[in-house]
């Protein structure tokens, strides 16, 4: 057996098998993210992404994760809102407030068509005839 078959024999005889709860536990413990979990675990994130989305509990252990942090973020805007922050109401009222009408009004744009163009010499003599009525 050549040092290179012996390496590749050693290696796989390493490769230990990572269990759903531990993938879950790790998916739990870092909020739902792949990347982090993956360092946590060490192994590869690709390998990592593809074993959690072929596992319908590991997929829900994921969106536990998320859920999470979701729920800390929302936690997080209610403290400031309830402390009087203006941008964290704004934003609150703009998202969570859009079915109670706090909706920010689209900006539009009017464009004219078919409108003669005035002779700078017309406008001025316009303008002058405006003031002396006023």
């Amino acid at each position: 057996m050549s040092i290179q078959q012996k390496a590749t024999s050693v290696k796989k005889r390493r490769r230990r098998t990572l269990t759903n709860a531990v993938i879950a536990t790790a998916l739990d413990e870092c909020l739902g993210n792949i990347s982090h979990a993956s360092e946590v675990l060490q192994c590869d994130r690709t390998t990592l992404s593809k074993r959690i989305n072929d596992d319908p509990e590991l997929l829900a252990a994921k969106q536990d994760g998320i859920n999470r942090i979701v729920d800390i973020a929302k936690d997080t805007l209610v403290d400031k809102v309830r402390a009087g922050d203006v941008t964290a109401t704004i934003f609150t009222l703009k998202t969570l407030g859009r079915d109670q009408g706090f909706v920010e009004s689209p900006r539009t744009i009017v464009q004219q068509t078919n409108v003669q163009q005035e002779a700078p010499e017309d406008r001025l003599a316009r303008w002058s005839e405006m003031l002396r009525n006023t």
